[in-house]
């Protein structure tokens, strides 16, 4: 919760005196047996953020690649994303077919957050594998 709250209010502008930064598009990395509860908390706590959840089988990841992610005519100096927070999971971030189109096609990721409580304990770190070759601002 206080990540997302966190986010709503850095993507809106919501801190006094920083009213005109807006940091977007974000990226949230979190467990596969949590991805529902983080959208659903974004849902909550941040409804005016556009949030994608981007993860699924092969044929669902392909559906958002194609209608969720990207406008076809991107305005100039956007990114050009039609989402405010892509949360994925693990597995899709470590995936190499997804990872260049998706992860690597976003020209900065402005924040990116991973939720690596459960990987801590089995002593897999996402920081050593593909989050470092992701162009982010921020790093929580």
């Amino acid at each position: 919760m206080q990540i997302v709250t966190f986010l709503g209010s850095v993507i809106r502008g919501g801190f006094k005196g920083f009213e005109q930064v807006k940091a977007l598009p974000a990226l949230v990395v979190v467990p596969n047996s949590t991805i529902t509860n983080w959208v659903r908390e974004f849902e909550r706590w941040a409804p005016h953020l556009r949030v994608v959840p981007f993860y699924g089988d092969a044929k669902s990841r392909e559906v958002v690649k194609n209608y969720e992610l990207y406008h076809a005519n991107p305005t100039k100096d956007t990114t050009g994303a039609k989402y405010h927070v892509l949360v994925t999971t693990y597995e899709t971030v470590t995936n190499a077919k997804e990872f260049t189109p998706v992860f690597k096609a976003t020209p900065r990721w402005e924040v990116l957050v991973v939720d690596e409580g459960q990987r801590r304990k089995l002593k897999i770190h996402l920081a050593s594998s593909q989050a470092d070759f992701l162009r982010s601002q921020e790093r929580q």
